[in-house]
């Protein structure tokens, strides 16, 4: 029950509830900065904002200027990563399944979440009449499924 929990916070509620005041750099402590720099060196459109003691910041990274959203707390610690990341990456167990249970749908877009060493990741997808917004574990198991 604590790991559904914790996935059902990810998938709907952890960006809603990290949206925060926003910040300039210079007000985000230099050794989490500090930290960020050394995890994500490419990183570009820094943009932080903070939320009780937790710190957001999204980037853009790599050569497609992949969207990408890290969390951390006011130590240092990263405890989340979102990314978007194309459809063939996602493991064979997820395609699988969206092969059987949507076999209709097409593929919107693709995001993996990582929090505190759980992974799972949202998969929008549409048919002509319905869109899905999807998790799965990557096991391909569905974790949750709401209309978009």
């Amino acid at each position: 029950m604590r790991r559904f929990s914790l996935i059902v916070f990810l998938t709907f509620g952890f960006t809603t509830f990290l949206v925060g005041q926003k910040l300039k750099s210079s007000l985000v402590p230099k050794e989490l900065r500090d930290v960020f720099n050394q995890s994500f060196p490419k990183a570009k459109d820094i943009s932080w904002k903070k939320k009780g003691d937790l710190y957001e910041v999204e980037f853009e990274e790599g050569l497609w200027n992949n969207d990408r959203t890290a969390w951390f707390n006011q130590q240092g610690e990263q405890l989340g990563l979102k990314e978007d990341i194309p459809k063939r990456k996602l493991p064979e167990k997820i395609l699988n399944a969206i092969s059987k249970n949507y076999k209709y749908f097409w593929i919107l877009d693709v995001e993996k979440l990582s929090y505190k060493g759980t992974l799972t990741y949202e998969v929008d997808m549409k048919s002509f009449t319905k869109q899905w917004k999807v998790v799965f574990t990557p096991q391909g198991e569905e974790v949750s499924k709401v209309s978009d």
